[in-house]
């Protein structure tokens, strides 16, 4: 979400339907590729007005309703490119770093209040975003996938499959205790 308005309405309607916000999950990027001599500021900023902004005044309309409800769980969705990243991904990996900041702030700052924050290291995933990348760079998916099974420890990329039961866990009461934590699904790729 690029409009803090539209983040407000996002949980104000959302608060009007269910009385309550109880869970929050992040999973917003765009990851055009452009390395730190080439980056441009319109795609700098579009990239930090999704992948940034986007989160935190989202984060800022649930930590508001979750304080009235006594708790809650974000879970944000990151990369292994908030720890320095590949050479052409300089404003994504700034992006997705600022994120696991984001997501330590919450955890430190907001636990009192029974809120909780974790990050997901979601390793190398065919997401539709990767998809057209690599297409733009002439790569098939099955290509694509080839290529990654030689980079991945275990021999093949994530699916959503791989990711969705630890996002329920984080956003259930069984992690109760769970906060601040950086869990990676990376295939061994990153550790």
């Amino acid at each position: 979400m690029r409009k803090v308005t539209d983040c407000e309405h996002l949980f104000s309607s959302a608060y009007r339907e269910f009385q309550r916000i109880d869970g929050f999950f992040s999973y917003a990027g765009i990851t055009p590729a452009e390395s730190l001599t080439e980056c441009a500021e319109d795609i700098h900023d579009q990239i930090f007005d999704i992948n940034v902004k986007g989160a935190l005044f989202c984060s800022k309309y649930a930590v508001k309703y979750m304080k009235e409800g006594k708790g809650g769980s974000i879970v944000f969705t990151g990369s292994p490119h908030a720890w320095a990243g590949e050479i052409d991904r300089v404003s994504y990996a700034c992006s997705k770093g600022a994120i696991v900041t984001l997501a330590n702030h919450i955890a430190k700052n907001y636990g009192k209040y029974n809120i909780r924050a974790n990050y997901i290291t979601m390793g190398w995933t065919p997401t539709e975003g990767e998809l057209l990348l690599r297409k733009s760079q002439g790569m098939s998916e099955e290509q694509l996938r080839e290529h990654a099974s030689g980079f991945i420890p275990m021999g093949r990329m994530n699916e959503i499959e791989d990711i969705v039961p630890t996002i329920l866990h984080l956003l259930s009461d069984k992690s109760a205790m769970l906060s601040g934590s950086n869990i990676r699904i990376t295939g061994g790729w990153y550790m």
